[in-house]
Order: C-alpha cells, then sequence, then structure tokens
C-alpha cells in the first residue's frame, strides 16, 4: 500500500517526536557531565580559597572539562542527530512496504549485539571491535538464507584506529567446495586452522585449505564486484560464504523524511538485495 501525504506527514512527525527523545537523553547526560565537573571545580576553588591557595593552579586547569561540557551542549542542541529512529522506524517501515510489494519476508534486527560472524568469517582480525548498525535476513530468489549487515570493524594499535571494513557484510548459506579466502590486504584470521597462500595478484591474494587453485568462479566474483567500486574481501567456510564490500554504505542518517527519501531508501535495500542474488547467481549458474 502507497503512503499518502497525510501518511508521510505524520509518519514525518513521528519521526521528529522520536528524534526529539533520544536528543532529551543526550542532552540530559551531557548537562549531568557538565554539573560534575563543574562541582569537581568548585571543590578545588573553596580549597584554593579557604585552605591552600597553591590549589588555584588546579582550578583553572579543572575549569577546562565543564567548558568541553558546555561547548558539546550548544553544539547538541543545533546540530544533533539520532540515527536510531532512522532504523528502527523508518527501515522497519520501508521493510514491510518492500514485503508487501515484493512478496518478500525480510526480517530486520537492531541493535546488533553479536561478533560470531567475524569469528567464524575470518576476514578480520580476531581482536577487532565491531559496530553493528542493523542486520537484514532474508531468503533470496534462489531459496537461499542470506544475512546482510551494514558494519563498521576495526582494531585498535597504539593511538592509530585501523578501519578494516566500513560497509556491508553478507552471509549466503551455501556450502563452498573447499575453505579459502580472496582479500585485498592482509591474512587470514581464523581462531583455529591455517590456510595456505595459493597466489598473490596485484589486485588481491588468495588462499586456500588445500593449497591448491579455489574455483575460477569466485575469482570472477571478486573481480565483478571490485569493478563496482568496492573494496572486496571474500570467506569460504563450511556451510557459508562471507562477503564484505568496504565503502558500499548508503542513508545512515537522514534529517527529514519525505516520499522521495523514503523511495530512495527502499530502492537502497532492494540493491542490497540484488547484490545477494549477484553473488548466488555467480557462484552457482
Amino acid at each position: 500500500m502507497e503512503y499518502t501525504f497525510d501518511d508521510f506527514s505524520k509518519i514525518a512527525d513521528n519521526y521528529n517526536h522520536l528524534q526529539k527523545i533520544e536528543k532529551r537523553k543526550t542532552m540530559l547526560f551531557m548537562t549531568l557531565v557538565f554539573f560534575i565537573t563543574l562541582l569537581f571545580s568548585s571543590i578545588f576553588l573553596l580549597i584554593g580559597v579557604y585552605v591552600d591557595s597553591d590549589v588555584m593552579e588546579g582550578f583553572y586547569i579543572t575549569l577546562i572539562f565543564p567548558g568541553i561540557a558546555l561547548i558539546v551542549l550548544v553544539l547538541l542542541q543545533f546540530l544533533y542527530l539520532s540515527s536510531k529512529p532512522l532504523y528502527d522506524y523508518i527501515y522497519r517501515l520501508a521493510i514491510d512496504q518492500i514485503n508487501a510489494e515484493d512478496g518478500l519476508g525480510i526480517k530486520i534486527t537492531i541493535p546488533i549485539k553479536e561478533k560470531d560472524f567475524i569469528l567464524d568469517g575470518g576476514l578480520f582480525p580476531l581482536g577487532s571491535t565491531r559496530y553493528t548498525r542493523y542486520k537484514l535476513d532474508l531468503i533470496d530468489s534462489f531459496g537461499c538464507e542470506v544475512e546482510i549487515r551494514d558494519v563498521t570493524i576495526a582494531t585498535q594499535a597504539n593511538k592509530t584506529r585501523i578501519i578494516h571494513i566500513d560497509g556491508l557484510y553478507y552471509i549466503l548459506k551455501v556450502n563452498p567446495e573447499e575453505q579459502f579466502q580472496i582479500r585485498k590486504k592482509g591474512k587470514p584470521a581464523f581462531k583455529k586452522g591455517t590456510l595456505l597462500k595459493v597466489d598473490d595478484e596485484e589486485e588481491f591474494s588468495l588462499y586456500t585449505k588445500s593449497g591448491l587453485m579455489v574455483s575460477q568462479k569466485y575469482v570472477e566474483l571478486y573481480e565483478k564486484l571490485s569493478i563496482e567500486g568496492m573494496q572486496v574481501n571474500i570467506s569460504g567456510i563450511n556451510g557459508a560464504i562471507h562477503v564484505g564490500l568496504h565503502g558500499y554504505f548508503n542513508f545512515r542518517s537522514m534529517r527529514t523524511i519525505d516520499k522521495i527519501r523514503f523511495e530512495g531508501l527502499k530502492e537502497y535495500i532492494r540493491r542490497l538485495i540484488k547484490i545477494a542474488e549477484k553473488i548466488h547467481e555467480i557462484i552457482y549458474y
């Protein structure tokens, strides 16, 4: 069922209301931080005035913290935008419409607290931190179970944050002929077992369990996804193929919602599903 102008007006009002709730929570937290730091500075002031004047130097230093908290409060007032209402409200509405229009059964999960998929896929370091914005579960047109995540996976090295993927992470529940990886850089990161390097091309490195060349269709999959401007990592394990697409993402923020933006979001979600079907088509047909 298509939403009318009145429907979008109500959706926009609901979205703005949810944004205000999230903003109020954050503002309340930062206000609490401001008063705590201000109290801390006041204690230093009292000690400096009535007990030890040498403490006054510490008082001036502590004024930095309530000052920072105050600046953050002002910025939040004008710039704050939460992603929670977008994923938890607008995405759900879009997915409900896609399910109705396309006869699909997409399910969205928000928020996500999991790490097993990183361990299973072995594409990124085991100590990586990850932020999953949402996960889509569906059955594609080939009857394959698919999981699609919008993720950021990173590690911290000294003071440097290394982002391994900021984009989409696909898991297709299919059985590859053997365990393998095709990756742009880095090495396989499985908790148990190792893979042997087979080939080291300019564009990618190839690893397999047997040390023999992997089926050409997986190389073709890597090349076709790379042509579309994506940085690709592929891992084939028992019962699944994992595909990480770095740099491919959209609709992570939305200040206002209207028919054009809503339809754009629906088309974006449909593109995510088409990528899954393209992966399946290349490796099975």
